[in-house]
């Protein structure tokens, strides 16, 4: 949660959306996880997508108040992957997903991002940002540079801010309990390494 938010027993553990109504009270993701993006357009019309570029405010958020790190999760199929790292930063088209049997998932779109990047209302995309951080905690953003119809002129969207940390201050952790309750984890202090390999 971000410093100075509301405590973690303001979220009922029984409502089952208590991750959704902590980031929208202000909360960010601790160390990596994903965003997905919808593209459309509207009817009768066709978007391209030009380009894709991370926005990262340069001075770094304070450590959060308190860290809820109930583990799991999982994610639907999409249709394009990207990594982020915010330490770097860097943006890493993947490209497709693959299901697990290993085949790719049906209707993915493997052409790059750019001017045959296209979208309709029958035909939209989901985009999958990866996004990692081990050293600080970041206020991030998606610049998004599309074009209707062919049209010359340029447009941008940016979807955002969303918040992403991975510096702690003697923060106190907690996991999920027994019963719909939220059990203490210990607690984390500096940065946070993950225990596994940033993307840089």
């Amino acid at each position: 949660m971000i410093n100075g938010g509301p405590a973690i027993k303001t979220f009922p553990m029984n409502s089952g959306n208590e991750r959704e109504k902590m980031i929208d009270a202000g909360a960010g993701v601790w160390e990596k996880g994903f965003l997905y993006l919808d593209l459309t357009a509207p009817p009768q019309k066709t978007m391209r997508i030009l380009n894709l570029r991370p926005l990262i405010d340069k001075t770094s958020l304070p450590p959060p108040s308190w860290i809820y790190s109930p583990g799991g999760g999982c994610g639907g199929p999409v249709s394009r992957v990207f990594e982020l790292g915010l330490d770097t930063p860097s943006l890493k088209d993947t490209g497709v997903q693959e299901s697990e049997d290993g085949k790719p998932v049906p209707d993915t779109r493997s052409d790059p991002i750019g001017p045959t990047f296209s979208v309709t209302k029958d035909e939209p995309a989901t985009l999958r940002f990866d996004v990692s951080a081990c050293k600080a905690n970041y206020q991030w953003s998606i610049e998004i540079t599309y074009s209707i119809d062919g049209d010359l002129g340029r447009h941008t969207f940016v979807s955002g801010p969303y918040r992403t940390m991975a510096f702690a201050d003697k923060t106190k952790m907690y996991t999920y309990g027994e019963n719909n309750t939220y059990a203490e984890a210990g607690s984390a202090d500096g940065p946070s390494g993950g225990g596994w390999t940033c993307v840089n």
